[in-house]
């Protein structure tokens, strides 16, 4: 998902990482 996200994301890395972190997070916790 980070990956698509990435490749389709228009958006500064900054503001890329604040969306994504959370996502990440989510996933790691399972």
């Amino acid at each position: 998902m980070e990956l698509l996200l990435l490749s389709n994301s228009t958006l500064p890395g900054k503001a890329w990482l604040e969306h994504a972190l959370p996502l990440i997070a989510e996933q790691l916790q399972g």
